[in-house]
């Protein structure tokens, strides 16, 4: 597919930010192409043709090439300085701030890291072109299905930007708490069998979850019980399954994390 420069954006609600917006931008020529600036909007952008480099809030720096991805967090201050001699071409998908926060609430779109390649860009300047052409000519009926596309676009090279799960300490101990949930973690054994001093994997886990770890661990838990109660299992099948010590302080736990107790939870 060809590639033509050009942007769309579609409103969503009754303000004038609740919006998606995809495009194409050439900004050859262009040498400072934001300074501080704290976008109304978020934003992940492709670089797909020219250099450059990216400063975060931290004042990181990042050297921008062909295949690389950047975010435009709202409200954070951060700069875009290009090679005004590279051509530079940029694909970007945009979503309104009531759209993005809570998909960052929920880590879904993390901020962190703010740039980094992303090796599976091949191909993704086609389908965001047609997504573009699709996002253009879309009917009010259409825009629902339309967002849906637009945020998987979006998500698309987030997987990339997240280490391998068995490098990463933080995604090991995720696995353990929601596979082991019917016996006892001790995770500062598991830290310091790793070399790993807990406090500080403490602190990382719950910047990274949002939880701290125990926190985590019982919201897995939840989430078990919740299916095991919609599969037919009774309360206490569950508690036991679970390693629970009784059915009351399963049930204790459960209406203390979603307010109602499980027999009525499985009967709505």
């Amino acid at each position: 597919m060809e590639i033509t420069v050009g942007s769309v954006y579609r409103s969503l609600g009754d303000h004038p930010l609740d919006r998606i917006g995809a495009g194409i931008m050439d900004k050859s020529g262009v040498t400072v192409d934001q300074r501080e600036v704290r976008a109304p909007t978020w934003s992940i952008v492709h670089v797909l043709r020219g250099t450059g480099r990216y400063i975060d809030a931290r004042g990181r720096t990042f050297a921008l090439a062909p295949g690389w991805c950047f975010q435009r967090v709202p409200h954070v201050p951060q700069s875009t300085y290009l090679d005004p001699r590279s051509g530079w071409l940029e694909g970007f998908i945009d979503l309104g701030p009531r759209l993005h926060l809570p998909l960052a609430d929920m880590r879904v779109l993390p901020t962190d890291p703010p740039a980094w390649r992303w090796e599976g860009q091949v191909g993704f300047a086609d389908r965001l072109l047609a997504f573009r052409r699709d996002l253009e000519v879309a009917d009010e009926g259409s825009l629902p299905g339309l967002l849906t596309r637009g945020l998987a676009l979006a998500l698309e090279p987030f997987a990339a930007a997240r280490p391998e799960v068995t490098r990463d300490p933080i995604d090991e101990a995720c696995r353990l708490l929601a596979e082991e949930s019917e016996r006892r973690i001790d995770l500062a054994s598991w830290c310091r069998a790793r070399g790993l001093d807990y406090e500080r994997f403490r602190k990382e886990f719950t910047r990274r979850t949002g939880l701290p770890p125990h926190r985590y661990r019982i919201r897995r838990r939840i989430d078990r019980a919740c299916a095991l109660l919609r599969d037919g299992r009774s309360v206490q099948d569950v508690a036991a399954a679970l390693g629970y010590p009784s059915p009351f302080e399963f049930s204790a736990q459960f209406r203390a994390h979603l307010g109602v107790p499980p027999s009525r939870w499985r009967a709505g």
